[in-house]
């Protein structure tokens, strides 16, 4: 059975474990992205469709384009995590999707995504008027302190922290590197991460990544904007931008 809030709101309820903290038992970014992407695919099997058979029998596929993460307090290990994911409707070929999730009973994090739909034989995005989505229930999408579009200033110079290969345990049913897997490198890229907390990160995909793929993390140094602490960074194959990000810290 389903769980709906409001009668929009797709509910799916997490606890932190062990393996999903890191040193000082704070939620590791690529953690708490799983879940929230979790409940986005609980709520697709809420309307009968599952990812699996989507892809496997419907030949099609969904893949994001922007995600963009808030954090309004820490979640920790052994937090009960309430996970709320809804959507707005969408315009032409995007579906945007948006999340909260609470920690006994109060707002610890807010969320949004735009995704895309792509049918697998002709390589054609579908429109989500044509899709199962189109009729609802609707409600406006979260509303976030960080912008959901940046884009890298020009003037910023990145530089190569570290290289790292495709591995099969990145991938997923696409045979590509799993969107969730290009926030861990991120996150390890920031100086001094160890003791710096989250405040905020906004991923822009670009390109599919194969397994095999070399890619390189490139890092901007660490400015202010709107008097919070700021970082880029860009994640390349070559001269091939893979994906970029945004992310606050303190």
């Amino acid at each position: 059975m389903y769980n709906i809030e409001d009668g929009v709101k797709h509910i799916r309820e997490f606890t932190v474990g062990s393996q999903d903290v890191d040193g000082s038992g704070r939620i590791r970014p690529s953690r708490l992205a799983a879940y929230l992407q979790e409940a986005g695919d609980s709520h697709l099997r809420s309307y009968g469709v599952d990812y699996k058979t989507m892809h496997d029998e419907g030949h099609q596929a969904f893949i994001v384009s922007r995600f963009t993460v808030e954090y309004i307090t820490d979640v920790m290990q052994y937090d009960k995590i309430k996970v709320r994911t809804w959507f707005d409707e969408g315009k032409g070929v995007n579906y945007p999707r948006s999340y909260d999730a609470l920690v006994d009973g109060k707002p610890a994090v807010r969320a949004y995504s735009n995704w895309g739909l792509i049918d697998l034989e002709s390589g054609r995005f579908v429109r989500f008027s044509d899709y199962i989505y189109s009729n609802g229930p609707f409600e406006p999408n979260v509303e976030l302190e960080m912008p959901e579009r940046f884009r890298i200033p020009k003037e910023l110079e990145l530089e190569p922290v570290f290289s790292f290969d495709v591995r099969h345990s990145m991938t997923d049913m696409n045979n590509h590197m799993n969107n969730v897997m290009y926030i861990d490198p991120m996150w390890d890229a920031i100086p001094d991460v160890e003791s710096r907390r989250i405040g905020s990160f906004s991923i822009r995909f670009v390109h599919e990544s194969l397994l095999g793929d070399r890619l390189t993390v490139l890092r901007s140094e660490l400015i202010s904007e709107d008097g919070r602490d700021v970082i880029y960074f860009r994640i390349v194959s070559g001269d091939e931008i893979r994906a970029e990000g945004r992310w606050t810290v303190r």
